[in-house]
């Protein structure tokens, strides 16, 4: 997998396109839900979207950048489930 675009959310519905993420223990740096109960790293993947936005259910889509994704890599990968770890640079996120 590869990522190919960060996004942080610093207010509701604004994303915010980085270069690089801070990802911590209490969530990601300058995120909307970092220290928060209901934070996440939310991640998806570049053909997920693209095969719905593909689909018939694409009128009721938001774009691509919309989803409310942290991190989008290129590819899914089928073994990636809930209790994943995934090692991103230095980060593991599970």
């Amino acid at each position: 997998m590869r990522v190919v675009q960060l996004f942080i959310y610093p207010r509701k519905r604004s994303a915010v396109s980085i270069d690089t993420i801070d990802i911590r223990y209490d969530g990601i740096e300058g995120d909307l839900h970092r220290g928060r109960p209901d934070r996440a790293v939310s991640i998806i993947s570049e053909d997920i979207i693209d095969n719905f936005l593909g689909s018939s259910l694409s009128q009721f889509c938001l774009r691509k950048n919309r989803w409310g994704q942290n991190i989008t890599f290129d590819t899914y990968h089928a073994n990636v489930s809930p209790g994943t770890t995934i090692k991103i640079g230095q980060a593991v996120i599970r």
